[in-house]
């Protein structure tokens, strides 16, 4: 007979804001457009891809299970995507005003769990900084001790700055 499926008792909630990349970027629909007007960016062409396809591209990379997406276009700019996965969820809200975007990533996959996501999303996106604050979520009772990590990613200077 098949044992139910228990999940970890602990999760993993990654919240990282990512820098330094143009409002020219962040297109309106929440698109990016590589080229050579915006150097290190997705490809070497003008072909457009859609940030939900970035994040999903990361998602599946990391072997997460997808269920259901959606998003939200704002006026006069600006772009929000949450979607949720059999482990859990994503949000993920655009601010090109301020050439950044913010992800909440939470996992109860295992501990220690989606990294590889955020690591696909630097290599696509390649922003100048990425400040990363990850911490451990104990749901079994009397394993309430918080882990928390934080780092900034500098990829101008290429130094990675621990700030516990």
């Amino acid at each position: 007979m098949n044992e139910p499926y228990v999940s970890s008792p602990v999760g993993t909630e990654i919240r990282c804001t990512f820098y330094g990349i143009p409002e020219k970027g962040l297109l309106e629909s929440g698109e990016f457009v590589g080229g050579e007007d915006f150097p290190g960016y997705i490809t070497r062409t003008f072909r457009r891809i859609s940030f939900e396809a970035i994040l999903l591209r990361a998602l599946r990379e990391d072997g997460f299970t997808i269920l259901k997406s959606m998003s939200t276009k704002f006026e006069p700019r600006g772009y929000s995507c949450a979607i949720q996965l059999a482990e859990s969820d994503i949000t993920v809200h655009t601010y090109p005003e301020h050439d950044s975007f913010v992800v909440k990533l939470y996992t109860c996959r295992r501990p220690f769990d989606g990294r590889r996501t955020i690591a696909s999303l630097m290599r696509q996106l390649r922003p100048s900084i990425v400040e990363l604050k990850e911490s451990a979520v104990i749901v079994k009772e009397g394993n309430a001790d918080d882990y928390e990590f934080k780092l900034s990613i500098d990829y101008k200077n290429g130094k990675f700055k621990r700030k516990n």
